[in-house]
């Protein structure tokens, strides 16, 4: 009899998974997740959708946007990537996450297909079935990857937003931040209003978006206070793209305010599963956790630390192997002592690896067995009123929990 243990093992065992292998995973085309939507008779046209890309800060948007839904009591669906612990934090419904037994019978159902869908777009798939059986009033998507090519392009959203447009995943989606706009820009629809973060003025993504004939709707103000992390550096340019988002969603007959915003802020942990993005661990000395993983959002994140802790900063990095580290390291402050540490993934930097990146870039890094010991080292050295810093990949946040 199949258990969500086994399950879960089959789902990330039989398939390509991007969270596990990297660039090998990834399907370039959208003919997998149309036959598998078309052979499980799934029909999400009755759906509404908000459809969300961006270098960073589109999973933080997404959050944003189906918390404060969520408080203005719709039926909110809301699809992420990646999970942190549990492979149902991907797919929920104002926060409940999708049932175990749902996972089981939807594993059941797509086994000995005569093609070979990816992980991702059988979570999809699964998220769609899911959301068209509870009847949500909305949904929330987040693109797994660039835009043009991504799975979730299936759909039709009454509202698109890019966030940012910044270098990552340059060996699939291009060398350039005009190529990778280009990617991002592939969620555009025809005649659909698209948000634009605050640096989304490119002219690859203007362009396209002429072509479609949308309206293209820039962030606004927002004019009531923020609580923190929201209130300032990339967190609130965040909150502003989702309260544009939320401004539109108005005119689309989706009423939310300025309470059902702020509520949703403050409650977005519970209404989504949002964590490990500028999280406080720990206090005394301060320890902060968030995902980033590319030069962007590493240098928002120490502005936004620096802004807010006047001790020292102690930094804790892990990363997948194929992350820009030249660009990386260079952002870094000079004076702050580093910590490398490896992660359980074949994708990890691996311990010779790390012992080249001390050697190229910072001779008195302190190489770790884990992050957990990286923690307890730079906790030794730091003082009360200091920050460790911990970044580089979600898979840190995994080891340190467990």
């Amino acid at each position: 009899m199949p258990t969500y243990k086994k399950s879960i093992d089959w789902l990330f065992q039989q398939f390509p998974n991007y969270q596990k292998q990297g660039k090998k995973a990834y399907k370039a085309d959208l003919t997998n997740i149309s036959k598998l939507l078309s052979l499980l008779n799934l029909d999400n046209n009755n759906l509404k959708f908000v459809h969300v890309a961006g270098t960073n800060g589109k999973g933080s948007v997404c959050c944003m946007l189906a918390s404060t839904l969520s408080e203005s009591g719709y039926k909110t669906g809301l699809f992420t990537s990646p999970h942190l612990l549990d492979f149902r934090e991907r797919i929920r419904i104002n926060g409940s996450k999708i049932s175990k037994e749902e996972v089981i019978s939807f594993c059941e159902k797509v086994k000995n297909l005569d093609f070979n869908p990816s992980f991702f777009e059988i979570t999809f798939a699964m998220a769609i079935e899911h959301f068209v059986n509870e009847k949500c009033d909305i949904c929330i998507i987040e693109v797994g990857l660039g835009g043009r090519l991504d799975a979730t392009n299936i759909i039709t959203p009454i509202l698109t937003a890019i966030t940012s447009i910044g270098l990552d995943h340059t060996d699939i989606l291009g060398n350039s931040l005009s190529e990778i706009a280009k990617e991002k820009a592939g969620i555009i629809k025809k005649e659909i209003p698209l948000v634009l973060g605050e640096k989304n003025t490119t002219k690859e993504i203007m362009h396209i978006a002429k072509e479609k004939d949308c309206l293209v709707l820039e962030t606004k103000k927002i004019t009531n206070s923020v609580l923190p992390p929201f209130d300032y550096g990339y967190p609130f340019e965040n909150a502003k793209t989702a309260f544009a988002c939320l401004k539109e969603l108005n005119k689309l007959g989706f009423k939310s305010n300025q309470t059902h915003f702020k509520n949703g802020l403050k409650n977005i942990q519970e209404n989504t599963g949002y964590k490990a993005r500028l999280e406080i661990l720990k206090k005394n000395p301060t320890i902060i956790f968030d995902g980033g993983h590319n030069v962007q959002g590493i240098e928002q994140s120490l502005l936004y630390i620096k802004q807010k802790h006047k001790g020292n900063i102690y930094l804790i990095y892990g990363s997948s192997k194929d992350k820009d580290h030249n660009a990386i390291f260079n952002a870094l402050p000079k004076d702050s002592p580093i910590y490398l540490s490896p992660f359980k993934s074949e994708r990890s930097l691996r311990q010779k690896d790390l012992i080249q990146i001390k050697n190229k870039y910072q001779k008195n890094a302190i190489i770790c067995k884990d992050v957990n010991e990286a923690i307890l080292k730079s906790s030794e050295k730091s003082n009360k009123g200091d920050c460790i810093f911990i970044f580089g990949s979600f898979f840190l946040y995994e080891e340190i929990l467990k």
